[in-house]
């Protein structure tokens, strides 16, 4: 196996980004259930009812997403964004200076770059 990407952790030891999302996998699992654990009586309230189940686990301001994202030390956008349900995101990778009411809209066409497709996106209005 070919590490592309590697860091060091907090002992200076080089890991693979592989390690790493591994270690942030496991912590996700763990964080979730607790948020679950925490939010059992509200989870079990909205059990039958698909729509306030959904509310519940991903849209609301109190989400179970944003709840983890929270533990994990990460930001949650959680309105649907094409097919994806939520986003965690750093304080780095938010941008600053990104318009109200505007978000990135995937064209068609897709650009290749030495043999990998990227996606290409332009700015689009509410």
């Amino acid at each position: 196996m070919a590490v592309l990407c590697s860091s060091k952790n907090k002992y200076g030891q080089v890991v693979s980004k592989f390690e790493v999302i591994m270690v942030l996998a496991d912590k996700f699992f763990s964080y979730w259930c607790d948020v679950v654990e925490e939010r059992n009586d509200d989870i079990e309230r909205a059990w039958c009812d698909n729509k306030a189940y959904s509310h519940l686990i991903i849209h609301s301001q109190n989400s179970i997403v944003k709840g983890v994202a929270e533990k994990l030390g990460f930001n949650c956008y959680n309105g649907d964004y094409y097919y994806i349900d939520s986003v965690f995101y750093d304080n780095d990778d938010y941008i600053k200076d990104f318009p109200e009411q505007c978000f990135l809209k995937r064209q068609d066409s897709h650009k290749s770059v030495n043999g990998l497709a990227i996606d290409i996106f332009q700015l689009g209005h509410r």
